[in-house]
């Protein structure tokens, strides 16, 4: 797949003036934004010398009367006393990286579905061939 994207981008120029174009429609395409960024955090480092239990009484407390942050205590990425904090963020924030990186998967996707489609016609028009050969 990856050699299939190599020449899907071989004509630099042309693949960059498309992403360009759709940059400047994004706004029509994208009906919501809801980005966020999860934190891991290792509790017993966090809360140095309080108490446990009531370290994470008042993370969850704090964090439900926040409406950008949310808390959930699990195990993950080996770490075994951690919470992971999910923190919103405003568009503004990441709108530049969003609107690159949107405009290079739909400018992407879009000749990538040309490529594929001009290749199924090309099968199909093989394959009438053969079968009118084969009469």
């Amino acid at each position: 797949m990856e050699k299939v994207v190599e020449i899907v981008k071989d004509n630099k120029e042309e693949w960059q003036r498309e992403k360009e174009q759709v940059k400047g429609f994004l706004p029509h395409i994208i009906k919501h934004t809801n980005a966020f960024v999860e934190v891991t955090i290792n509790i017993p480092n966090a809360r140095a010398y309080t108490d446990d239990a009531m370290f994470k009484k008042a993370l969850s407390f704090l964090c439900e009367r926040s409406g950008d942050i949310t808390c959930k205590f699990k195990d993950t990425y080996g770490c075994v006393n951690c919470a992971v904090l999910t923190v919103r963020l405003p568009t503004y924030v990441f709108k530049e990286y969003l609107e690159d990186k949107l405009a290079e998967l739909i400018t992407d996707a879009r000749v990538l579905a040309e490529f594929l489609s001009d290749f199924r016609v090309l099968v199909n028009l093989v394959s009438e061939s053969k079968s009118e050969s084969k009469e």
